[in-house]
């Protein structure tokens, strides 16, 4: 939930510690209704120009079903104690390994593997949960793509992602810690996109249709594919076309359809930078800047219909920046003196789809941490003047505000929750304590979705409380090796899968 993020904000404002930017996970709200009284339609974008195509635009090859060479023998889930439909809660240590829980927190079983990486998924289409990561062979390194059923863990399919052994001249195995990207599933489940160097010395880009069992290939040239990621109505798959690893030279940005096939170009940076996305604004369109030696630059607003649009802010900024994509308001710290940088003094500015002149937010923050919609306010890390305990905020129209209620988060269903203090505190709806873990001061929470419990992790330890019972259940793991204090943040994955 997004309420841990928050919990973090308040350990390091205690140790004064900086954090990194966060960049907004893709969403897919619209806009289309706030738009201006002069619009009448989605921000305007240009039509594409000619380009030389250097990937065919449409696939290849349609691949057989992968029979796993080395099949796994399916656990045994009731002498496991794992229950047969989900959710269940999954993390990843470290070390790279991988537990799975019973939603009550029982049942805890180790992956007979050592994984980097996760994509679970649930597709609603299908009755089977699905997860997914890489593992690397103890040989030479390769990687392979696993694909297994939940919670028995059975291997669905296991896929080498590289075509050519070491000794191959061209190979492209001394890169493959940068082909390795972590699969990502389709929002609706049903796609798995992973990128590999299959059928021969360069990458491309895959999807594992879980609905009809294949595996298909959707891009093909001689260049490599880079980072990529889904569109929210699960339509598009942007990646980038990457000439030289090394560098990172961006040739083209893409977009490929699992469904029809189809591939298109969007656009082809100048600079040729890495493009990183910030956020998608609706189904169609999204925001990517870019990153080079020099910082992030460029703020363009991209579609998939019609490739690159208007560019939002040309100059250089600080990696501290946030979108809500719901009004179309970026946050932003802009580098004074920067070229194409025309701002007369240092802050958070935001700027948004339909006016793109930098406006200066009234307040001293070092930090963004972020867009919160579960408050409606971008957060900061300057300290509320009359309340040390809050954190001053802006909504996106520039207006401040002190947030002191962020370290109290409730259940769904908000009959019980759960308050940092000067320890962890069990609460009822009307705020009453109920049960206090004493020696925590926060913990990063994941609810349940029926609110009949939740798991907390403080300083790296994993508790379940039950809300009937209220009693809380230690579950016998140690995370602390995970968490890294300067940035406040652990480095082990934690999620829900299944229903």
């Amino acid at each position: 939930m997004r309420i841990r993020y928050l919990f973090s904000i308040i350990l390091l404002i205690l140790i004064s510690s900086c954090v990194p930017a966060q960049n907004l996970a893709t969403q897919s709200n619209m806009i289309t209704s706030r738009l201006p009284p002069t619009w009448t339609d989605t921000p305007p974008t240009r039509t594409l120009e000619p380009h030389n195509y250097t990937q065919t635009p449409s696939p290849t090859t349609t691949l057989t079903p992968n029979i796993p060479s080395t099949t796994t023998t399916p656990i045994d889930i009731e002498s496991l104690g794992l229950d047969s439909e989900g959710p269940w809660l999954i993390y990843r240590k470290r070390d790279n390994e991988v537990y799975i829980l019973n939603k009550d927190g029982s049942g805890r079983t180790i992956f007979p593997y050592t994984l980097h990486g996760m994509a679970p998924a649930y597709d609603a289409s299908s009755s089977l949960p699905m997860f997914a990561a890489i593992t690397y062979s103890e040989k030479d390194y390769s990687p392979t793509l696993l694909i297994l059923s939940l919670p028995d863990l059975e291997s669905i399919q296991e896929i080498s992602l590289l075509s050519c052994p070491t000794n191959t001249p061209g190979c492209i195995i001394d890169d493959q810690a940068d082909i390795a990207f972590q699969p990502k599933w389709s929002p609706n489940g049903r796609y798995l996109a992973f990128v590999g160097a299959i059928e021969g010395p360069s990458t491309d880009v895959y999807v594992y249709d879980s609905k009809i069992d294949i595996i298909k290939r959707l891009t093909d040239g001689p260049n490599q594919v880079g980072e990529f990621f889904w569109s929210p109505n699960s339509k598009w798959i942007i990646h980038e076309e990457i000439s030289d690893f090394h560098g990172w030279v961006v040739e083209s940005i893409w977009a490929a359809s699992p469904a029809n096939d189809e591939v298109r170009w969007l656009f082809s940076p100048d600079s040729k930078n890495s493009q990183r996305l910030l956020g998608w604004v609706n189904d169609d369109q999204f925001i990517t800047y870019e990153h080079s030696m020099y910082g992030e630059g460029n703020l363009n607003l991209v579609s998939t219909q019609d490739g690159i649009g208007p560019t939002l802010f040309p100059g250089i900024f600080h990696d501290d920046i946030a979108i809500d994509p719901d009004s179309g308001t970026i946050a932003f710290f802009p580098v004074i003196g920067a070229p194409k940088t025309d701002i007369d003094e240092p802050g958070i500015y935001i700027i948004s789809l339909y006016d793109t002149t930098p406006r200066l937010i009234e307040l001293d923050a070092l930090n963004i941490y972020g867009w919160f919609e579960d408050i409606g306010y971008f957060l900061t890390s300057a300290i509320c003047p009359e309340n040390p305990e809050g954190v001053l905020g802006f909504e996106p129209d520039g207006s401040v505000k002190c947030v002191s209620n962020v370290t109290t988060s409730f259940a769904p269903n908000n009959a019980w929750g759960i308050k940092f203090d000067d320890g962890i505190y069990i609460i009822d709806s009307a705020g009453e304590d109920k049960l206090i873990l004493t020696g925590k001061t926060y913990a990063d929470v994941y609810w349940r979705t029926d609110s009949e419990g939740v798991f907390i992790i403080p300083d790296g330890k994993i508790y379940y409380i039950d809300s009937i019972k209220l009693e809380t259940e230690y579950i016998n793991d140690d995370l602390s090796s995970t968490f890294n204090s300067v940035y406040g943040r652990y480095f082990a994955q934690i999620m829900w899968i299944g229903k």
